[in-house]
């Protein structure tokens, strides 16, 4: 499983630049923060295409979370009996 993080001072000014790391379908999970926009102005449509779920918390500069929408299923295939899976729901509450 690869995991990316990523400070990305300002998702719109840098969108090309993430979709072209999000088109490389390399990562499984990308922890992106410094977004620099609100939830309602985060470019969701810009996202859809790739495989991602993704999960936004953002007031003024905001990170995101965007996973494949699989990847419960490649973590119960790694080959470690003692890893548990469990999911979490962000929320937007303070």
């Amino acid at each position: 499983m690869k995991i990316l993080t990523i400070n990305i001072n300002s998702i719109r000014a840098h969108a090309e630049s993430f979709i072209d790391i999000l088109r490389g379908g390399e990562y499984d999970v990308i922890m992106v923060q410094e977004l620099k926009v609100e939830n309602a102005n985060f470019p969701h449509n810009l996202f859809d295409e790739y495989g991602y779920n993704v999960k936004v918390l953002a007031k003024k500069v905001g990170t995101a979370l965007l996973y494949f929408r699989n990847i419960l299923s490649k973590i119960q295939q790694l080959a470690c009996p003692t890893i548990q899976t469990r999911t979490h729901a962000l929320s937007n509450a303070s």
